[in-house]
C-alpha cells in the first residue's frame, strides 16, 4: 500500500473513477453548451495572447506554479 500525503492511492484512484463515472454517465445538452463555450472562449484568449509578453508572464507563472508543487510533493 502505498502512502501520498495521508491516503492511499487506492483511494485515491477509487474517488477520481468515481468523479469521472459521474461525468461521463450524466452530462446535459447546458452541460455540453457549456464546455463548447469555455473551450471556445479559452481558445480565442490563447490565440489574442499568443505572441505579447502577457504569454511569457503566465508561462513564468506556470513554471513558479509546477516548481511549487513539485518540491512540496519531493518534501522540500
Amino acid at each position: 500500500m502505498v502512502w501520498m500525503g495521508g491516503c492511499t492511492v487506492s483511494a485515491i484512484v477509487e474517488q477520481f473513477s468515481a468523479v469521472v463515472w459521474n461525468v461521463m454517465n450524466r452530462p446535459s445538452i447546458v452541460d455540453l453548451i457549456d464546455i463548447l463555450l469555455l473551450s471556445v472562449i479559452i481558445y480565442e484568449m490563447l490565440v489574442h495572447m499568443r505572441h505579447t509578453r502577457i504569454s511569457q508572464t503566465i508561462k513564468g507563472i506556470f513554471i513558479l506554479l509546477l516548481a511549487t508543487w513539485a518540491s512540496d510533493m519531493i518534501g522540500m
